[in-house]
């Protein structure tokens, strides 16, 4: 091992100590003076109608789970009547209007703990026999009756107080559609001693019309620009739809801190008020200054300088760049590292709603250089982009691309041929579909994001590479009890290369690659798919052998993930949580070369075979995550289940991939 490699180790795991030493050392320092017991097994009596554990899970405490077996619960007893409103207030909620809950405690010696005793009296339980909705126009509202939160069949209300919620709702319906002065009241009326009936008496009253629209509170921003982001204006009605999404649309242009709509002045003879969008606006101007180092051993520095609201114009300037330094292994130059240094630029442009549309446009050029080592090359990449909007919705996008990019490949050992033309243009058109419905793109707990990329290069357009290529991706996240979520992704890639690029294939480029800590944790990174074996003889030419570390990439991609993500006892208040994780995929030269017998969890054959490189590899492993605003800091360690070996084709050297790797990085994996 490298001694900047070692150097880098030593100094993350000082990092880790100095966080997590001080955060315990301060749990220690928190005593309230309060005494706390331990708590040996709580115990429940009369609850026939819900379960223990849900019970159990409205209690500030628990005895210790069996997945944490020197965890020791404790609780305080002036929380204990608390505990008891809090079961109590739950059965009322349930319709259980007469529930009554005590708790007692059969105290044990100081290491065994107490025991804790929930009698619950249930009584009968109260339904809601029959919803009725009384006013013009309250036919039509069955999608909104759907909403409400007490339904017949469902528990009851204690009193019409408990109706505000499904008041709201109902005053909501009718004030977004221009009724600004409706009102809704609700009653309980109850039939019996078992069930009751809700009524509700809706009064529309007048829809109003916008009479006037007045901006205020804008001193940088051009009001112009302000009523373009407006989806509706003079003679329409107040409707709050169209209000949300264009508040939406202002925050999003990165003008304003805070927008708000509020009806004013109103006309109730000609039902009609004033619109007021008032405006606290942000600075336009940013800076970015950043440092980071990630699973390929390499240290970052990046900066970034912009305006959002370019000479007042509305449009956008942004100035990116980034400098990489690390060490690197060169292909043929034995066990020795050498120490590069890479760098991105780019230059990006932004409108707005351009050319009289509701959709943005944007441009951008860039230069990149990447050094790959390990395969010997140097890769120079430079070119300019278009892309603008085609839709955008509350949860979708699509969008089309225009590019050109030129390659140059540059050897860093005369030992190294390059394939195909070192220098080459490709011009390509993509379009991108997105749907994102997480509750939160940093750290979701529920939801689900599409994406789905058509590109197509070369042909009619021109350029040096002729191709077509697909990437489908689906990513599904589902809540669990006990603040856990269960996140799974699957994604399939295809790309063809066509005309006069079919002898040469798919460039190096755009084709596919797997493995590291955002793919198939617990392999390096982009080390999966064909490459040259122990198996194979230094004879045999491989021109896809010049891709990102020892792998060639290739035109079909597979790649299946499935994570359990779960607070970790003792720790979970400090931001830490934890995660196990199955992962599987791989690159194939094309769709003909995977089977079913490919797609096998565990590979058959003993030792490292050849062959393994071409089956779906698969891996396990758990993460540990720390919460930041921004997602995780995700730690990963990963055991692959599917080991091949490489061999280096100018020195001859036999790599096998490793028994275990640990990546590190932000954010989630998908």
């Amino acid at each position: 091992m490298s001694l900047a490699r070692t150097w880098r180790r030593t100094a993350f795991h000082l990092c880790v100590l100095a966080v997590l030493l001080p955060a315990a050392a301060a749990a220690d320092e928190l005593d309230y003076g309060i005494e706390e017991r331990q708590v040996a097994a709580v115990r429940f009596e009369g609850n026939r109608s819900f379960s223990a554990d849900t019970l159990l899970r409205l209690l500030p405490f628990r005895p210790g789970r069996w997945y944490a077996p020197f965890a020791s619960a404790k609780y305080r007893t002036d929380i204990l009547r608390q505990s008891a409103r809090a079961i109590r207030g739950f059965y009322i909620r349930q319709g259980f209007h007469f529930a009554q809950v005590a708790i007692d405690v059969q105290q044990g010696d100081g290491l065994a703990g107490d025991v804790i005793e929930v009698r619950v009296e249930e009584g009968s339980q109260t339904v809601v026999r029959e919803l009725r909705l009384h006013g013009p126009d309250a036919h039509p509202l069955g999608n909104v009756r759907k909403r409400l939160n007490f339904q017949p069949g469902g528990p009851a209300p204690v009193d019409a107080t408990d109706l505000g919620g499904d008041r709201f709702i109902l005053l909501q319906h009718f004030v977004s559609q221009g009724h600004l002065n409706a009102q809704v009241d609700g009653r309980v009326v109850r039939v019996d001693s078992f069930a009751v009936d809700l009524s509700y008496d809706i009064r529309p009253g007048k829809s109003y019309t916008v009479r006037e629209l007045r901006v205020v509170g804008h001193r940088r921003t051009r009001e112009e620009f302000v009523r373009r982001e407006l989806r509706l204006g003079v003679g329409d009605s107040f409707d709050l739809d169209k209000m949300l999404r264009s508040e939406v649309d202002l925050l999003e242009s990165g003008w304003f801190r805070d927008v708000e709509f509020t009806p004013t002045e109103l006309d109730t003879a000609a039902g009609t008020a004033v619109l007021e969008v008032q405006l606290i606006e942000r600075p336009t101007r940013f800076y970015e200054v950043g440092v980071g180092t990630g699973d390929e051993d390499r240290i970052r520095l990046s900066g970034a300088w912009g305006d959002r609201n370019l000479f007042a114009s509305g449009r956008s300037l942004t100035l990116r760049g980034r400098l990489l330094w690390g060490f690197e292994d060169v292909l043929g130059a034995g066990t020795s590292q050498e120490l590069f240094f890479d760098h991105e630029e780019d230059l990006l442009y932004r409108s707005p709603r351009a050319f009289g549309t509701r959709f943005d446009a944007g441009a951008s050029v860039f230069f990149r250089k990447e050094t790959l080592g390990f395969s010997g090359v140097v890769l120079e990449r430079s070119g300019f982009l278009a892309n603008t909007d085609l839709y955008r919705g509350r949860h979708s996008t699509v969008e089309i691309e225009g590019s050109i990019e030129r390659v140059r490949k540059l050897p860093l050992q005369e030992e190294v041929e390059l394939f195909g033309d070192p220098s080459a243009t490709t011009r390509s058109i993509s379009s991108v579909l997105t749907r994102d419905a997480r509750n939160n793109p940093f750290d979701p707990i529920r939801g689900s994001h599409r994406f789905l990329l058509v590109e197509t290069a070369g042909g009619v357009i021109g350029g040096a590479n002729d191709f077509n290529k697909g990437l489908g991706s689906f990513v599904h996240l589902q809540a669990l009890p006990g603040d856990a979520t269960f996140a799974f992704r699957v994604q399939a890639g295809w790309a063809e290369a066509f005309g006069d690029s079919r002898e040469s294939g798919v460039p190096l480029e755009a084709r596919f690659f797997a493995g590291g800590s955002n793919s198939v944790r617990g392999y390096r990174e982009n080390s999966l798919g064909p490459r040259l074996t122990a198996a194979d003889s230094l004879s045999v030419v491989d021109d896809r052998f010049l891709a990102n570390r020892p792998t060639a990439g290739g035109n079909a991609l597979l790649q299946l993930n499935a994570e359990l993500r779960f607070p970790i006892p003792l720790i979970s208040r400090w931001g830490f949580r934890g995660a196990v994780f199955a992962d599987g995929g791989n690159v194939w030269e094309n769709w003909s070369r995977v089977s079913l017998q490919r797609l096998r969890l565990t590979s058959t054959e003993q030792g490292e075979d050849a062959t393994t490189i071409l089956d779906l590899r698969t891996s396990v492993g758990f993460s540990l995550h720390y919460r930041t605003p921004v997602g995780p800091l995700r730690l990963d360690y990963g055991l692959p289940l599917k080991r091949a070996e490489l061999r280096d084709p100018l020195s001859g050297a036999v790599e096998v991939d490793p028994p275990h790797i640990w990546h590190f990085s932000l954010g989630h994996a998908f």
